[in-house]
């Protein structure tokens, strides 16, 4: 059964990848920043958790860059970028009919498990990097290196985050 207690609310924008168009479905930026910020008014009204960014304690942007990390498709075929399953010029490896992993492209692997946020005069300068661990370099790639993006959405709203978090765990005790 679930119980609020058991709950962690956190959004992230759907958004075009590799490929894919943007359409009504998904929100610009701007749009979902907003949305967010009340969706974290209606999380803290209604009494659930809200996580400030998922995933955090691993020190990495995404699983991808650790080592050892993939993401296998139903052909089998191995992926670093969770953005680049379905795309078989992004593989760089297959799991073989005996479960083996056979690496194709171990630059690649490379590529991901040694991407520092402190490469970037913009991350190294942003004041949620130790929270992010920088841009999807995938996507930031992809939005040809443009200033402010492939940022967690974090980026904006984590003054509210915080404030919410603060006034749920330790200020409603004392009131």
């Amino acid at each position: 059964m679930l119980f609020k207690d058991n709950i962690s609310m956190y959004v992230k924008p759907v958004t075009a990848a590799w490929g894919c168009e943007f359409d009504e479905t998904m929100y610009k930026d701007s749009d979902f920043f907003e949305i967010e910020s009340k969706l974290i008014f209606l999380t803290k009204k209604y009494n659930f958790n809200m996580e400030i960014h998922p995933g955090s304690n691993y020190f990495t942007r995404c699983l991808a860059y650790q080592v050892g990390s993939y993401l296998i498709d139903p052909q089998l075929q191995l992926f670093k970028c969770p953005l680049h399953i379905g795309m078989t010029k992004e593989r760089i490896g297959i799991l073989n009919k005996d479960a083996q992993i056979l690496i194709e492209k171990n630059n690649e692997c490379i590529k991901y498990t040694n991407f520092s946020p402190f490469d970037s005069e913009e991350c190294k300068n942003c004041r949620v990097l130790p929270l992010c661990n920088g841009k999807c370099p995938v996507k930031w790639e992809q939005l040809n290196y443009e200033e402010n993006q492939a940022c967690i959405p974090e980026k904006r709203t984590i003054v509210s985050k915080i404030k919410n978090y603060i006034i749920t765990r330790y200020i409603e005790d004392y009131v």
